[in-house]
């Protein structure tokens, strides 16, 4: 969880955003999205089945790129 106040000026502009670009997604790691849903649902006061804060997300990278990973494999 990232030290976002609701009233910084941080969150303001968080609040009034329309859609956030996020690339290279591929390259993050799993627990990257849950700490992004949880600070967007805490700032814009988002309850409810809600991701994001409710603010639609666009996920770029070359997902081409990404190698399999096979359990106990060598």
């Amino acid at each position: 969880m990232c030290s976002i106040t609701r009233t910084s000026d941080l969150a303001a502009l968080l609040q009034i955003t329309r859609l956030i670009i996020w690339d290279e997604v591929p390259m993050q790691h799993k627990y990257c999205f849950g700490a992004v849903d949880r600070v967007l649902n805490n700032v814009c006061n988002a309850v409810g089945g809600y991701h994001f804060g409710n603010i639609p997300l666009v996920f770029g990278g070359d997902f081409a790129r990404i190698l399999p990973i096979v359990a106990n494999g060598n």
